[in-house]
């Protein structure tokens, strides 16, 4: 219940954003191509818990090499507007250690 609660607390004050997630990775069996793979989601901004999650999850489980993450969120979202994505950060991705129970 208080985990319910604190991200209905984190949403009314207008940390969550959506977040789009573009990662480029090259796979073992096919190491001279560059591959993209592209997730959209709502987190929290400027601590990306969701985007971390995953990114981990990846490096712990997926058998491919991220050659760069570029990560763009939108303006506080709001129940009667929509807004375009108006910031891009791109990163260089260092993997921070997080227990896989704790994903989806």
């Amino acid at each position: 219940m208080s985990i319910q609660f604190s991200e209905a607390a984190l949403r009314l004050t207008g940390k969550y954003r959506a977040v789009s997630v573009n990662v480029l990775y090259f796979l073992p069996e096919y190491s001279t191509i560059l591959q993209e793979f592209h997730w959209q989601t709502d987190d929290v901004v400027p601590e990306l818990y969701k985007i971390h999650k995953f990114l981990n999850h990846w490096h712990d489980n997926i058998d491919a090499d991220i050659h760069e993450v570029k990560i763009a969120c939108s303006e506080p979202f709001s129940c009667t507007s929509f807004t375009n994505v108006k910031y891009e950060f791109p990163i260089h991705w260092q993997v921070m250690s997080i227990d896989i129970n704790e994903i989806i």
